[in-house]
């Protein structure tokens, strides 16, 4: 699809088994912009089904495997406040902050993305910047505030594949320090590779 810098990942469709109470309205095309990156804070392994009450619109296991849980047009209260103009990718895994600390390791696991969750993830991205013509990646930490979210997606999957998505895909992620609503801004420590 997208020539050799792309090898398509396995799609898995569960939108017709997610929940469709998730699903609060339909929203426009014109209106989504953007792409917001989270990770899910726990894995549960690469089993799709595993996943499909997750509200957000995909999910990206370890293995790679790419889960569609809800249509793109699908109002889900998945990013905060880009609630409204965004398409929700999670990462599965419990990743380490900048400083190298997990949230709850000893119940959630301590986790690293695996290339195959890179790559696909990066594949997504492209896809939904294609398909709808999105100009911006956001951290779902620029849209809640820190103390909440304040680790997600964190900085692998943020230098890995929001600043990935800037630099290769022209994509906007608002600028140093940008937020929305009670969000917390990217640290500059996520702008390069993670180092303990």
């Amino acid at each position: 699809m997208f020539g050799a810098m792309f090898i398509e990942p396995e799609i898995v469709d569960l939108t017709a088994i997610s929940p469709k109470a998730y699903r609060l309205r339909s929203r426009s095309s014109a209106r989504i912009d953007a792409v917001v990156l989270h990770q899910t804070g726990f894995s549960r392994g690469n089993t799709p089904t595993s996943y499909k009450d997750t509200k957000a619109h995909y999910v990206v296991m370890p293995n790679g495997t790419v889960v569609h849980l809800h249509p793109n047009m699908a109002y889900l209260a998945a990013s905060s406040a880009f609630n409204e103009d965004s398409v929700s990718i999670e990462f599965v895994g419990n990743f380490p902050s900048d400083s190298g600390g997990y949230w709850q390791p000893g119940k959630m696991g301590k986790h690293r993305p695996t290339s195959d969750q890179v790559a696909s993830g990066r594949w997504l991205v492209a896809r939904l910047q294609k398909e709808l013509g999105l100009s911006f990646v956001f951290a779902h930490r620029q849209g809640e505030t820190a103390n909440a979210r304040g680790n997600c997606p964190g900085p692998d999957i943020w230098y890995q594949i929001g600043e990935w998505a800037k630099t290769h895909l022209r994509m906007d992620d608002g600028g140093e320090g940008y937020v929305e609503g009670n969000g917390a801004a990217i640290p500059k420590k996520w702008r390069g590779p993670l180092r303990f």
